[in-house]
C-alpha cells in the first residue's frame, strides 16, 4: 500500500528536523506498519499534499518539543511548575492566532505519533475507551479541551453518526478542531462551543472526553 503522505512527511522531517531523526526511527520501529498507516491517514486528511503545511507542522513539532524539554529541565532543578494566570496564558498562547495555527497545534498533532506515550494513549483510546460506547445508541458527546481535535476525530471515525460539541478556551483550537473534523467528513455533526463548563448548565450526554486538560488547570478539583 502506498503511503504517499507519510513518505513525503518523513523525507521533509529528516531534512528539517534532523536532531529528532533518531526518535522518529525508534518510534516507527517499535510500532511498525500500523503506525505508518495511521500516521499516513491522518496526514493525508489534515494536510493533504501541502508540503508547506508539512514544514509548518515539523517546525511546530521542533518548537513544541524543545519547549517541553526546557520546561522539564527547569522542573528538574526547582521541583516546581511555573505558575501563570489564566489571562497570561491566553495572551501568550491561546489567543495568538499565528502561533496557535502555524506551529503550536500542528506541532502537538505530530506529537501524537512521534511521542511514544502519546501514541500509546491513542491506542488505549482506540482499544479501551471507544468500545465502551458501542452498545449505546445515543452517540452524543462533549469534548472539553479539544486542542487539535485529534481525539474528536477518533469518535467520528468510529461513529460517523455521532453528534458532538467541542469546548476550548482558544478560538483557534475550536477552529482547528472544526477544520480537522471536516477533513474527515464534511457531513459530521460537530459544533464548537465557547462556554465556561462551571456555569453553562450543559445537557447531560452519554460521553464526555477530556484529554490532557487537568494539568493545565489551577483548580482541577472544581473542574
Amino acid at each position: 500500500m502506498a503511503l504517499n503522505s507519510f513518505e513525503t512527511f518523513k523525507n521533509l522531517f529528516f531534512k528539517h528536523a534532523a536532531m529528532f531523526k533518531k526518535n522518529f526511527v525508534a518510534v516507527q520501529s517499535e510500532f511498525g506498519e500500523s503506525w505508518d498507516a495511521d500516521f499516513d491517514a491522518h496526514l493525508e486528511k489534515l494536510f493533504k499534499d501541502d508540503e508547506g503545511a508539512y514544514r509548518d507542522a515539523i517546525q511546530g513539532y521542533v518548537k513544541f518539543s524543545l519547549s517541553a524539554m526546557r520546561l522539564q529541565q527547569r522542573f528538574n532543578l526547582t521541583h516546581k511548575y511555573e505558575e501563570a494566570t489564566y489571562q497570561e496564558v491566553c495572551e501568550r498562547v491561546y489567543l495568538d492566532e499565528d502561533q496557535m495555527m502555524k506551529w503550536y497545534l500542528p506541532g502537538i498533532f505530530v506529537s501524537h505519533f512521534l511521542w511514544k506515550h502519546h501514541y500509546r494513549q491513542f491506542l488505549f483510546h482506540q482499544n479501551k475507551f471507544l468500545p465502551l460506547l458501542d452498545s449505546n445508541p445515543d452517540k452524543r458527546f462533549y469534548e472539553v479541551g479539544t486542542g487539535t481535535g485529534f481525539y474528536t476525530v477518533q469518535l467520528f471515525r468510529r461513529y460517523p453518526q455521532c453528534v458532538g460539541h467541542g469546548i476550548d478556551i482558544s478560538p483557534h483550537s475550536r477552529q482547528f478542531t472544526s477544520n480537522h473534523v471536516k477533513a474527515w467528513g464534511p457531513d459530521h455533526s460537530f459544533v464548537p462551543l465557547n462556554v465556561d463548563i462551571n456555569i453553562a448548565q450543559l445537557e447531560p450526554v452519554p460521553c464526555i472526553q477530556s484529554i490532557e486538560v487537568l494539568e493545565h488547570l489551577s483548580d482541577p478539583q472544581l473542574f
